[in-house]
This record gives structure tokens, C-alpha cells and sequence, in this order.
């Protein structure tokens, strides 16, 4: 058996993790600022980033790069997510991009009136909320909603409840 000191050697020559530190340890805009621990930096400039409609010029690209980020590691639906990041962008109708929005404020469907969201008790504030309804290219009369909810967690753990919570409201 090998001892713990052996394998920690093992793991910091290998060079796979050496790729990640050297990755994870490169500068970036939120090093520079002094503000990595701050989750609602992070929320804030991923909605910037996902928002077609921002000043940044890249319309739905960094959108189509997160769903396929998302791909790469699901283990489930991959079809389904690579397929929504492959989409026309022309398909793409009314996008909506929201940091750190209450999920009981959150319009997820016309047929909901804010007092039926009012009455939800759930406490939660999601981190980045994006919606945007799709086109059927073959009948255009037809269109579907594509919500994305990202939970973010910056020297924090996953807390299952809360996503089951987001997961609920959702479903």
C-alpha cells in the first residue's frame, strides 16, 4: 500500500494536475480586481457575458459555449443540450438574462400571476436566471421555452436541498 505522502508525490507530478494548477493559478479578471471570493461578481459578469443583447458583441455565442461546457459534462441528455447549443440563433426570440433574481419573482410562465408566485414561501435567490424562447424552424408559429438557472458556489458546497428547491420550482 502506498503511503499518503507517496501519493500526494505522485498527484502533484502527474501531469494532467499540473495543467489544472497551472490553469486554475493563471490570471484573470477576478484575480486582478482582488474579488474571487465575491459570488455576485461572478454572477454579475456571467450574465453580462450569457446576455445577447450586451454591448460585448458576441450575441449568442458565449450562450451556445456554456450549454456545450454543460455537455461535456452531463451525464445525462447530452444529446438534448448539444442539440439546444447547435440551434440557428435566428430561432432565438425574447432573451432574457437576470443576476441574483428571487426565485419567487421569477417569470417562468405567462399562465403564473405574481400572486400565485407571492404565495411560495421558499426562501432562494438564484444566481444567474436565463431564459429565451426557441422558434420551430419548420412551423414558426410554434416556440418553446429554454430556461437555464445557474447556482453558483464560490468556497462553498453544493447544498442539495437548495437545488431541490430550484429543481421544484422549475418542474
Amino acid at each position: 500500500m502506498k503511503s499518503l505522502k507517496r501519493m500526494l508525490y505522485e498527484l502533484t507530478m502527474d501531469k494532467e494536475f499540473v495543467a489544472l494548477k497551472f490553469l486554475i493559478d493563471r490570471p484573470n479578471v477576478f484575480h486582478v480586481v482582488g474579488a474571487t471570493h465575491l459570488e455576485t461578481w461572478h454572477s454579475r459578469f456571467l450574465t453580462w457575458l450569457l446576455d445577447p443583447t450586451e454591448r460585448h458583441m458576441l450575441g449568442y455565442y458565449p450562450f451556445q459555449r456554456f450549454l456545450m461546457a454543460v455537455a461535456e459534462s452531463a451525464d445525462e441528455n447530452l444529446d438534448d443540450i448539444t442539440d439546444l447549443a447547435m440551434l440557428n440563433v435566428n430561432q432565438f426570440r425574447h432573451p432574457e438574462v437576470i443576476a441574483e433574481k428571487d426565485i419567487n419573482k421569477l417569470d417562468i410562465d405567462e399562465q403564473e400571476t405574481l400572486e400565485e408566485s407571492e404565495k411560495n414561501d421558499d426562501k432562494g435567490r438564484l444566481d444567474v436566471f436565463f431564459k429565451v424562447n426557441i422558434v420551430d424552424e419548420k412551423d414558426p408559429s410554434q416556440e418553446k421555452r429554454l430556461i437555464l438557472a445557474v447556482e453558483q458556489k464560490v468556497y462553498a458546497r453544493v447544498d442539495v436541498n437548495q437545488c431541490n428547491k430550484y429543481l421544484r420550482k422549475f418542474e
